[in-house]
């Protein structure tokens, strides 16, 4: 999935729900990062990887 943002990262996790693999790429340095604080991109990338 390239991006990252809510839709890529919301796509990419139904995908993982269904089984499929998925690997995240994105330009910017965290998830949702253009529209929301760092802080909380951060903690969302952390949360995606650990649920899988």
């Amino acid at each position: 999935m390239i991006g990252a943002g809510f839709l890529g990262s919301e796509i990419a996790a139904t995908a993982r729900g269904l089984g499929l693999d998925v690997t995240l790429v994105d330009i910017k340095p965290t998830c949702c990062s253009g529209k929301s604080a760092p802080k909380w991109g951060s903690w969302w990338r952390d949360c995606t990887v650990t649920t899988g």
